[in-house]
């Protein structure tokens, strides 16, 4: 898998909107352990979060969830790529760190959460827990590790569309809780059909958002210069409750 621009953090409680951004931000909810790289704007334009439309949305389909245990899962021997890199105990940023790598550590990983941003990995001590996907150097490519189960948290799956219905690639997605230094947060991007999965551990609760952040420069509504005139605006972001019993759908106005 590349790795992908990824958005600069804008304030996370802000309605974003979007008008030919440059591809300049940095994002990162840990920059230090969870480090990315510069993507096009999402420019603020409120301070209250959008209720989420009480209209019906299409419901996009769930990659497949294969049932075969972790331990009989092929590895591929991976090299932290960054500075230094954390291992977590669920495939989000809002569980617990269990360890940390140095760049050039050479691991094992076992399998791939459902929408690959995510590797389950097992570190040179033996611990095994789930690090961030665009910061690793695989030495295969990332279809030769199979996708696991995620039995220990809550999944968040959306996706993001144009005003036509149909799907944007590369956006960056944020769910989040709260702010400033109670803000809890993960980052997830869409693939090809415009699909995001995200993971909560089975403890949070409340009302969480859904809301774009940044979009790839290599996202179909990006132009070479990384821009685009269309925005994301109240249709960009939803608020919901845990467990969440539908499919996000967040709307890109071209």
């Amino acid at each position: 898998m590349k790795i992908r621009h990824s958005a600069q953090i804008i304030s996370v409680a802000t309605i974003l909107i979007i008008a030919g951004a440059a591809c300049t931000l940095e994002a990162a909810p840990e920059p230090t352990l969870d480090p990315t790289i510069g993507t096009a704007l999402v420019a603020p334009t409120n301070t209250t979060p959008p209720q989420p439309s009480e209209t019906p949305e299409p419901t996009p389909t769930a990659p497949p969830l294969p049932t075969s245990p972790t331990a009989d899962l092929p590895g591929v021997e991976v090299w932290i790529n960054v500075e230094s890199l954390n291992l977590r105990s669920g495939p989000g940023t809002t569980f617990e760190v269990i360890g940390q790598e140095l760049q050039g550590t050479q691991c094992l990983a076992l399998g791939r959460a459902p929408g690959d941003d995510w590797l389950r990995v097992q570190v040179p001590d033996g611990t095994v827990g789930y690090m961030l996907t665009d910061f690793l150097k695989l030495s295969r490519p990332l279809t030769n590790l199979p996708q696991i189960s995620i039995t220990e948290s809550y999944v968040v799956m959306g996706r993001v569309v144009d005003s036509a219905g149909e799907p944007i690639d590369e956006v960056t997605v944020a769910i989040y809780q709260g702010a400033g230094e109670d803000e809890l947060r993960t980052d997830v991007t869409t693939n090809s059909k415009g699909i995001f999965v995200a993971y909560l551990p089975l403890d949070s609760e409340y009302t969480w958002t859904a809301s774009v952040v940044g979009v790839g420069c290599a996202s179909r509504i990006v132009d070479e210069n990384c821009s685009y005139t269309g925005t994301f605006g109240p249709d960009a972001t939803s608020r919901f409750e845990l467990p969440l019993d539908r499919q996000l759908v967040l709307t890109y106005t071209d």
